[in-house]
């Protein structure tokens, strides 16, 4: 299990990459799933290629929005087998677990988790608002 803070850099140029994705897609229709207290809608979804050391890989990119409501809820996120997710946490006193490791980011921290990975949220008494950016090999 890989969780670190993102460094300014790293999110820097994933933002480029994402609105390199952005102007080669037409955006897709919110569509929010609701299972329980728990949320998501995809704000966007497409295809970049990235150059690496290898050559030229494809990658797919999802933003998704995640809500969870009060009350102590919990929710396991959905995610893919391989590549690796950013998750920001927006809102809401929130307790992860990523993996074995328990975590509780502060509004605004940046964590990256590399996949596969079993990511579970907690709220306590506030509903919980995190922005996910997930890259798919």
């Amino acid at each position: 299990m890989s969780a670190r803070i993102l460094s300014s850099s790293v999110v820097v140029f994933l933002l480029v990459l994402l609105a390199s994705a952005v102007s080669a897609q037409s955006p897709q229709p919110t569509t929010p799933m609701l299972q329980g207290g728990y949320s998501e809608a995809v704000a966007f979804e497409g295809k970049a290629t990235i150059q690496t050391r290898q050559g030229p890989k494809a990658v797919q990119i999802v933003l998704k929005k995640l809500r969870i409501n009060a009350g102590g809820r919990t929710a396991r996120v959905p995610l893919p087998e391989k590549g690796f997710v950013i998750f920001q946490h927006r809102a809401g006193a929130l307790e992860m677990m990523i993996g074995q490791t328990r975590r509780e980011p502060l509004e605004g921290e940046w964590l990256t988790v590399t996949l596969p990975e079993t990511v579970i949220l907690k709220t306590a008494d506030d509903s919980v608002l995190i922005d996910s950016i997930i890259f798919v090999e």
